[in-house]
């Protein structure tokens, strides 16, 4: 397989700027892994504390109600609707793709 291809394949399925490791470029492949953890942090983050307002409002003691867990988890969505995390997953998704060809430029 040719280092190009074995380069893309790695910033497209494992993560974006590992692809950069292997053709030697560390500096361009930190940045790349770095800008994509961060925002790939702050969306987990995001929906670590909705997943929390969601359980906290469930009322454990009546018995888990999938109805009644897909209404809350609307309602708290709705009401905590923010346009910054779809942004942010934007963002997320154009920095894989920049990133993959990148390293393919790089690796030519």
């Amino acid at each position: 397989m040719k280092k190009s291809t074995k380069a893309v394949l790695f910033s497209v399925l494992v993560f974006p700027g590992t692809g950069h490791f292997l053709v030697e470029e560390f500096q361009r492949g930190f940045l790349w892994l770095s800008a994509a953890g961060i925002l790939l942090f702050i969306y987990c983050r995001y929906a670590w504390n909705t997943a929390q307002k969601i359980v906290s409002n469930v009322d454990i003691n009546a018995g888990l109600d999938i109805n009644q867990l897909m209404a809350q988890a609307n309602a708290t969505t709705a009401q905590s609707s923010n346009g910054w995390m779809t942004l942010v997953g934007w963002l997320l998704v154009v920095i894989w793709i920049v990133a993959a060809v990148d390293v393919y430029r790089l690796a030519k």
